[in-house]
């Protein structure tokens, strides 16, 4: 799938008594710049509550196998905390970061001006809001719910096109 595009090269693990063909995994590619900003080439896509790449991949293209490109064309590098997390996956992570009291996932993380002013005041602002540590969070993973993705009569030209990046690195 996704390092059966990535060139091989020769590496050892005993200075050079033995040397091994192997898959170059550190590589790193991206798309360039021009095809990050092609509207044309993209839909939006809401992730839906537990969905994961390979998921939105095979609902959309038939096949698990794109997840791939979906992660890369959103710069997700780690797709633990960089994708949208579902709502018992969140309650994990804010009870692991903050604590697994009540007290402390419903804990005050930051004021803000008001419900409708997002401006991060100090506790002593007039009519501040109260933002509690999962709202923050939960926050957070929204931004993350909205992605970029091919559409399908484009996705073989940008595999391709990744074929040849990842080439040439």
């Amino acid at each position: 799938m996704y390092f059966e595009k990535f060139p091989l090269t020769t590496y050892s693990m005993d200075q050079g008594q033995s040397i091994q063909v192997i898959t170059d995994i550190v590589r790193r590619a991206t798309f360039n710049d021009f095809i990050k900003n092609n509207f044309v080439l993209f839909d939006e896509y809401d992730i839906v509550d537990g969905e994961k790449p390979e998921i939105v991949s095979h609902n959309l293209y038939g096949s698990v196998e794109y997840y791939w490109v979906i992660l890369l064309l959103n710069d997700i590098i780690d797709p633990r905390y960089d994708w949208c997390l579902s709502s018992g996956d969140l309650l994990e992570y804010v009870s692991t970061k903050y604590g697994s009291s009540e007290a402390n996932i419903f804990g005050t993380h930051h004021y803000e001006a008001s419900s409708t002013n997002p401006l991060i005041v100090d506790s002593t602002y007039p009519g501040r809001v109260s933002i509690t540590n999962y709202e923050h969070e939960n926050s957070e993973n929204e931004k993350k719910r909205r992605i970029r993705v091919v559409k399908s009569e484009y996705l073989s030209a940008i595999v391709d096109e990744f074929r040849k990046i990842i080439k040439n690195g």
